[in-house]
């Protein structure tokens, strides 16, 4: 049990009936046990739920019902159930779950309970239902590297691993939202797309990519990445919206001591990037005093906090857009000699600025520039222009 922010998360054991018209019915709940099982008729089932204490507190004493994922009226406000699929055997969902393990990728994990799970969750008058690979909904959608449905080899050393996911907000107040619902309780299959009483109805493909040497060319939805040899890991994350947008949000984490960046982008239906939805975010977890303090210094002018950053371990992060990055590459090729320093790293051959993309990814992955050597190299930047602080927005912690 786990008691936080003025909720309860608890796994409880529901006693199982099956009411006259045969639909299976959860009586009294006992908490406290490993959540393993599936519905059965006269039958305990446990399942994970999280809800606020004072409904907690209610479900102990018998004064309200367990919460029943397909019954709405048992949960209450705030509270959220995670089962996994198995569970829902004797619900006459199997078609439907069956139908969406399959598209999902792992119907072959399903068997063995290690396949896809359900979480369904209300806010007020809103019931959002998501379907998905156990380990992807366990972490809120953070899988953890080495675990998952699916695992292809791209060589002795490098595996990408494939993660899909789907979900979809009934809201209980409209009439086309409760048949909605009823409708997917009936056979287990979620909107697909968005109508009256039913949005958010998204998509997600979730990839972790995992290198230690070579060269490979990723194809992500809209996008195409290439990686190599300095990669340890990346981690992408594409939403499907219904209207055919396409945001992306790319994890990359380069082995040394380098720092990991974060991309955020957003394509349209067609697949092309739509302009100014770049941001780009810079992780740097040195502990050198120098290096922090060169850093802070060049991006906010501040003398005080820049040696404060020096007794503070805790990582900083660069957050950038493009417009920032394109003014960095301003600045840099402004230096004298800039083709030998930063200015260069941030220019193709002929001296012309490169894509913002790879002008973060160049900074990130050179093998001659570490976090130090970048510290040094936008304090001399920042020297050069006047003590003018360089664009861009710095976090500490």
């Amino acid at each position: 049990m786990k008691r936080e922010d003025g909720y309860v998360t608890v796994s409880i054991t529901a006693e199982t009936s099956v009411s006259a018209s045969g639909e299976v019915e959860f009586n009294k709940a006992k908490v406290g046990a490993s959540v393993e099982g599936s519905v059965e008729a006269g039958k305990g089932m446990t399942y994970e739920v999280k809800m606020k204490e004072a409904d907690f507190e209610k479900l102990k004493r018998g004064e309200i019902a367990p919460p029943h994922p397909l019954n709405p009226e048992t949960i209450p406000d705030g509270t959220s159930i995670k089962m996994e699929q198995s569970q829902f055997t004797g619900y006459g969902l199997d078609v439907g779950l069956s139908y969406h393990a399959a598209e999902l990728g792992i119907s072959g994990d399903v068997r063995q309970g290690q396949g896809m799970s359900i979480e369904v969750s209300r806010t007020g008058d809103k019931l959002q239902m998501t379907a998905g690979p156990t380990e992807f909904i366990e972490n809120n959608g953070k899988v953890s590297l080495g675990v998952g449905p699916v695992s292809v080899s791209m060589g002795r050393s490098d595996t990408l691993k494939e993660y899909k996911l789907r979900t979809a907000e009934f809201d209980l107040s409209s009439p086309a939202g409760k048949e909605a619902f009823e409708s997917f309780a009936k056979d287990g299959r979620m909107p697909e797309k968005e109508g009256p009483g039913v949005s958010n109805t998204l998509r997600f493909d979730k990839i972790n990519y995992e290198s230690t040497g070579g060269k490979v060319g990723l194809d992500i939805g809209p996008i195409n990445l290439e990686t190599d040899g300095t990669t340890n890991t990346g981690e992408y994350l594409i939403t499907h919206h219904p209207d055919g947008t396409k945001p992306v949000t790319s994890d990359i984490t380069y082995g040394g001591d380098h720092p990991d960046i974060t991309i955020e982008q957003k394509y349209d239906k067609e697949g092309k990037l739509i302009p100014g939805s770049e941001k780009f975010a810079m992780k740097f977890d040195t502990t050198d005093g120098n290096a922090r303090e060169l850093l802070v210094y060049s991006f906010t002018g501040d003398e005080a906090k820049a040696k404060a950053a020096r007794e503070n371990d805790e990582p900083i992060t660069l957050n950038l857009t493009a417009g920032d990055v394109k003014e960095l590459q301003r600045r840099a090729r402004e230096q004298p000699m800039s083709h030998m320093g930063l200015g260069g790293l941030l220019s193709d051959y002929d001296g012309n600025p490169v894509d913002p993309l790879m002008a973060v990814r160049n900074m990130a992955i050179s093998p001659a520039y570490n976090e130090f050597r970048l510290a040094e190299s936008y304090f001399g930047v920042f020297m050069d222009g006047d003590k003018q602080p360089l664009p861009g927005e710095l976090k500490i912690g």
